[in-house]
């Protein structure tokens, strides 16, 4: 029996594949389930090579907000399934 299921999503169709049986096994053994979405800064170098910070931490925050609002959807879905 599992307690805790920990799922790596990227928002991708085939990550979510698996989706439909986590939460079949989840309900099943009444466990807890974690997503994990990891961040991977973004490359902004433009053609002479020079970093502009701050479009990097604008974009860099522009993608966490995405990711944000992505898992907070899947956590809405499986909440509603008693999850």
């Amino acid at each position: 029996m599992y307690q805790t299921i920990l799922v790596p999503v990227d928002g991708s169709k085939r990550a979510e594949a698996i989706l439909s049986h986590v939460e079949h096994i989840a309900k099943r053994d009444n466990a807890k389930v974690v997503f994990l979405k990891v961040e991977e800064e973004p490359v902004m170098l433009d053609r002479d090579e020079v970093i502009d910070v701050e479009k990097y931490h604008a974009e860099f925050e522009k993608q966490k907000e995405r990711s944000r609002v992505y898992l907070t959807g899947l956590q809405t879905r499986f909440g509603e399934h008693g999850i």
